[in-house]
């Protein structure tokens, strides 16, 4: 992360432990070496343009990419404590709104999915709502 901090041409968006998201160059090499070794970063999204980045905290970010051959726009929300399949999933311009309203009054998003559970014994699966809300405080 030094590196990138000192490099004069990037710009460091977000950090965590075992990433980083920053800006540099087109045609620019990073600052650090990329590869599969220990050690090393990789590309996870080398195909796609980041058009939007916005983060509300540590494991708290969405990004909105466009696919650099096809021109396809995709959407990623990440945001700890939340589940991965949802029935009222977070989106992109929810997420956005809420950190650019951060310090403001908000009204909490709403996420809910159905949790599935078998039981062997009886032959049956009873499924139960569960629901979780979100606010940035």
């Amino acid at each position: 992360m030094e590196k990138i901090v000192n490099d004069n041409e990037c710009k460091l968006l977000y950090t965590d432990t075992d990433s980083c998201f920053f800006v540099h160059k087109r045609n620019k090499k990073p600052p650090f070496r990329v590869g599969d070794m220990l050690g090393m970063m990789s590309r996870e999204y080398e195909e796609w343009a980041i058009i939007s980045f916005y983060t509300g905290g540590c494991k708290q970010y969405a990004m909105k990419m466009k696919h650099r051959e096809t021109g396809e726009i995709k959407y990623i929300v990440k945001c700890r404590g939340l589940w991965e399949q949802v029935d009222t999933p977070l989106d992109f311009n929810q997420f956005r709104k809420m950190v650019e309203s951060y310090g403001e009054e908000q009204d909490p998003v709403v996420l809910q999915r159905t949790h599935f559970q078998p039981n062997w014994r009886k032959g049956q699966v009873t499924s139960r709502t569960q629901i979780r809300y979100l606010v940035f405080i």
